[in-house]
């Protein structure tokens, strides 16, 4: 039995027409390009909260300024996939 959490940032971003550079400038520098792009790639380890909040804050934003009815949670950005 194995057990995953995934990142899905890039389905996020690519949802909103949005790339990892423009997040970068989204989150006004707060979160780091190499964290962005880790997580694009689905390659992080770990992540700090704060980064998390930032992310979503961005995200949100983003989607409420464009009329986008969608709100993103933490379980949208690490959605857990169980499988046997």
């Amino acid at each position: 039995m194995t057990e995953k959490v995934r990142c899905s940032l890039k389905d996020i971003l690519d949802s909103l027409g949005l790339n990892p550079n423009q997040l970068f400038e989204m989150t006004q520098r707060k979160v780091r390009q190499k964290t962005i792009y880790a997580m694009v790639h689905n390659e992080v380890k770990s992540v700090k909260l704060d980064n998390v909040g930032r992310i979503l804050d961005a995200l949100n934003e983003h989607a409420e300024k464009n009329n986008i009815e969608t709100r993103f949670t933490t379980q949208d950005l690490f959605p857990y996939i169980h499988k046997k």
